[in-house]
């Protein structure tokens, strides 16, 4: 258990502190049995960087992240930027952004669930609902999960509502463990003064600035990366533009519907909820995403050329 930044950390194992290591030290995603698709998109060739590929140790293994949430994490900005980073270091790892707005860590009883009910026509999700289909589902080697900002709207002020928000996210490490992942990383959310909300251009700020600090404390602090200079997703491609970040992010937009649909839940005016219905199949979206990341390498080795 570590907490460093606002941002804390449980792990199954200990993680080595030793940087990065090379992709011949782990296994090849083609021979591990959680490969995401049958025929995955091609890598990012080794001769498009300036340096050698590097396979950082908290991420050995690593071949699918999925990042369940609330809206901080639906709305997926500094999940859009920790994507952008493996992109340019070359990692072939999926990310899936799994948030789901209004949601929360805990269950809430039908007492404590009013308020939203009558505010907005349901009641606050909660992760224990789908949480099993979304292991099943995904299958993913580490989950990177953020909860407590609903929570914290929503449980009784006293130590009740912090041993019942708690024993949720005890819970919810412990059965993603047991369902196969290597890792659970747990980020307590960002904070955000009441007074700043609906107030334009401060918020969008603060929201950038909130997802920045997510990004920059998981590649960081779990990760081991030096982020050195690095002040958004953009300066990691500075020879390519804003094109590959919108990629980066078009893609993470398509697999969050796709997977949505797939996994289903409760909440309404949202993929995979009720009375939603997917416009494509399965595999049409995913063939749509693994698209995108052929121009992404495309892009990219442009890129590297061009700075040569």
């Amino acid at each position: 258990m570590k907490y460093c930044h606002g941002l804390r950390i449980l792990d199954s194992k200990p993680l080595p502190r030793t940087g990065p290591v090379h992709p011949a030290a782990a296994n090849p995603s083609a021979n591990n049995p959680s490969q995401p698709h049958q025929n995955p998109p091609p890598r990012l060739p080794l001769l498009l960087h300036t340096r050698p590929i590097r396979r950082w140790a908290a991420l050995r293994d690593v071949h699918r992240i999925v990042f369940p949430g609330d809206s901080i994490t639906q709305a997926g900005i500094y999940v859009t930027d920790f994507d952008c980073w493996l992109v340019s270091q070359g990692l072939d790892i999926e990310v899936l952004r799994l948030g789901l707005a209004s949601e929360t860590g805990s269950d809430l009883t039908p007492e404590e669930n009013a308020g939203h009910l009558k505010a907005h026509g349901f009641g606050r999700p909660f992760i224990s609902e789908r949480l099993e289909r979304l292991l099943a589902a995904t299958k993913p080697d580490l989950i990177i999960a953020c909860y407590g900002m609903n929570d914290s709207f929503s449980l009784p002020p006293d130590e009740s509502g912090t041993k019942r928000y708690a024993d949720a996210i005890t819970h919810l490490r412990e059965t993603a463990l047991k369902a196969g992942a290597n890792r659970v990383v747990l980020c307590s959310p960002p904070v955000k003064d009441s007074m700043q909300i609906n107030r334009g251009v401060e918020d969008e700020n603060i929201s950038r600035y909130t997802a920045w600090l997510m990004a920059r404390e998981i590649l960081t602090q779990y990760v081991g990366a030096d982020l050195a200079g690095t002040a958004s997703p953009e300066e990691l491609f500075p020879a390519g533009g804003g094109e590959l970040v919108k990629l980066v992010d078009a893609r993470r937009s398509i697999l969050f519907s796709v997977w949505m649909f797939k996994i289903g839940h409760g909440r309404p005016g949202s993929p995979g909820g009720p009375n939603t219905k997917a416009t494509e199949t399965f595999e049409q979206s995913i063939a749509k995403a693994d698209e995108i990341t052929k121009q992404i390498t495309e892009i990219f080795a442009k890129a590297v050329e061009k700075k040569k």
